[in-house]
């Protein structure tokens, strides 16, 4: 959501180099993470998508309810859940942000973070905008200012940190940081932009610079890790539009897509070789193709909004919130092949998140109503619907062994029981 040029002369540090990226490519899943785990911004694969199943889909017969409420600081971090326990991030005192560790089951505090940082309500309430990321026992975290820490995720002890400005050359967009960092095997993605380096990776384990790329303004929307028969690497939607990188740091792709205020949020969408990208201030929404060295929009309209919210994709059709200040929320079925609008359905406020367990879109609105819909690409069909929080809620939700988990800007996190 909302989330350096280092130049190698020797050829020892060239191999190390290549050594470490094959190291990358052998574990690019977190050991750790188990299929009911939610551990980064948009769940497991980072695209909204998780494979539990046997959770309750008959809300008639079984209304959902609130297991617990946890008062977290104003802000628009999202929620990840790893091993019996939820994190986010939020202020709670003025001029101070927390990373908070609760019990996942009962909502108690387990631990907290606080670290010095101002409010910064630009055009919203403001608050932290990144959402942690954690990888077995250590917990990943970015400030509005660029303090990137690297947690204990048992005991929230710092392990090491770095400053996107001071320690990187990154440049800081006009909203602060949003973009999540990116977890890919041994490495940790980063995209402080600007002239440094639109992109460094770290080491995850002591947070060394490994490789820096690129000379883009940073957006903030969070990088996505993509394999396909011909590459793979993770693809960053920036100032600039859409640029990928393979895991060396060289450019493979780059598709402009420039916006009123230079605002790309909306995290892309990929599937073999194309992606769905999407911003709004008029923009709209496009499909790119890309290759080694090339990328081109195959379609683009105006019909779906994005200016933050996040998409799914469920048997060839996307699945998305448009909407913004103006525009009123709107369900929106896209088919990826055309970018036809199959279905729409106005829904409460004007923006919306989704996420998709066992083929099932769980749609919540900006007003905190959560809506259980099929993937059906005739017709828009509810299944169910229930209040689980009061708006405005702009963060995505999360979903962990059968319970629903969802923050709003003011702070009030809560969990429902899907069991």
């Amino acid at each position: 959501m909302f989330v350096f040029a280092l130049f190698y002369t020797s050829h020892c540090i060239l191999v190390r180099r290549t050594v470490f990226t094959l190291l990358c490519f052998a574990s690019l899943a977190p050991a750790a993470v188990s299929a009911k785990d939610w551990p980064q911004f948009l769940g497991p694969k980072g695209d909204g998508t998780s494979d539990e199943i046997g959770w309750n889909q008959d809300w008639s017969a079984k209304e959902p309810h609130e297991l617990w409420h946890a008062e977290v600081g104003i802000g628009c971090a999202s929620i990840v859940v790893m091993a019996g326990k939820a994190y986010t991030a939020g202020q709670k005192l003025p001029g101070k942000d927390s990373v908070i560790c609760l019990d996942a089951i009962k909502g108690l505090l387990k631990w907290e973070f606080i670290y010095d940082q101002g409010l910064e309500p630009n055009y919203y309430s403001g608050g932290p905008s990144s959402t942690p990321v954690i990888d077995g026992k250590r917990l990943y975290f970015l400030s509005k200012s660029g303090d990137l820490f690297c947690l204990n995720a048992d005991t929230g002890k710092v392990i090491w940190q770095k400053n996107y400005v001071s320690d990187l050359g990154g440049e800081k967009q006009m909203w602060g940081y949003a973009a999540s960092p990116l977890l890919i095997g041994e490495m940790l993605i980063c995209e402080p932009g600007g002239a440094g380096g639109s992109v460094v990776a770290l080491s995850k384990d002591k947070g060394e610079v490994l490789w820096k790329a690129g000379a883009d303004k940073a957006g903030y929307a969070t990088p996505v890790f993509f394999k396909n028969e011909s590459m793979s690497g993770f693809a960053c939607f920036n100032q600039y539009g859409l640029v990928g990188y393979d895991l060396n740091g060289k450019e493979l792709f780059r598709q402009l897509w420039k916006t009123q205020y230079d605002v790309n949020a909306a995290s892309p969408l990929h599937k073999a070789g194309q992606f769905i990208i999407s911003s709004d201030y008029g923009s709209g929404v496009a499909l790119v193709k890309t290759s080694q060295g090339a990328a081109e929009i195959i379609w683009k309209n105006k019909d779906l909004m994005q200016q933050f919210q996040n998409m799914v994709l469920v048997n060839d059709h996307v699945f998305a919130v448009s909407g913004d200040n103006r525009l009123r929320a709107t369900l929106k079925c896209l088919e990826l092949a055309t970018g036809k609008v199959k279905w729409e359905e106005q829904l409460r406020e004007n923006r919306g998140n989704i996420l998709v367990a066992d083929g099932k879109l769980l749609v919540l609105s900006e007003s905190g109503e959560l809506l259980l819909v099929s993937p059906d690409s005739t017709q828009f069909k509810q299944l169910g619907k229930v209040q689980v929080n009061r708006k405005p809620c702009w963060a995505p939700p999360a979903f962990s062994n059968g319970l629903f988990y969802s923050r709003n800007n003011d702070g009030a996190l809560t969990c429902f029981d899907l069991r």
